[in-house]
């Protein structure tokens, strides 16, 4: 691995903190998508799906949803991302807040129940559970939304 291009990556990315700080997100969002390409180059998979995940949550708070869904689900289809992880379960989670606040329940309650699940598992290795109460939260105010329209079915 070449550790100058490694520390490039991590400075692009201590980069993106200093950008958002001063409301910069284009920068913040340059900035890690350089800083994805190098760890690319160097298959460092668990800085891969930081980026990508910083990156899904940026578009979003641009309000670019579809864009914020490409790259978390470029996360979610890493083959490096383990089943049952929390990393797993946060993407899905925030696949499935983007859902929410695209209108479109029915992939909501599929995204956020995974996610549900996956959190009742992985809680029990670690102290999740006001992450899975979160998402549980979620789940189950697109239910009662989804409950208020006649042409949906739970």
């Amino acid at each position: 691995m070449s550790e100058s291009l490694f520390i490039r990556a991590l400075n692009l990315c201590q980069n993106t903190n200093l950008s958002q700080g001063r409301g910069d997100n284009s920068e913040a969002i340059r900035c890690y998508k350089k800083a994805l390409v190098i760890f690319r180059e160097l298959k460092l998979e668990s800085h891969i799906l930081t980026c990508l995940s910083n990156l899904g949550l940026l578009m979003e708070s641009a309000q670019s949803y579809e864009r914020a869904l490409k790259y978390f689900k470029q996360a979610l289809d890493n083959e490096n991302l383990p089943e049952q992880s929390l990393e797993k379960a946060i993407v899905l989670y925030n696949i499935g807040r983007i859902f929410v606040k695209m209108r479109n329940y029915k992939e909501t309650l599929a995204f956020l129940k995974s996610s549900v699940d996956i959190f009742s598992v992985v809680q029990l290795q670690k102290d999740l559970s006001y992450l899975k109460r979160e998402a549980e939260l979620h789940l189950l105010n697109v239910r009662s939304v989804m409950n208020k329209k006649s042409h949906f079915s739970i």
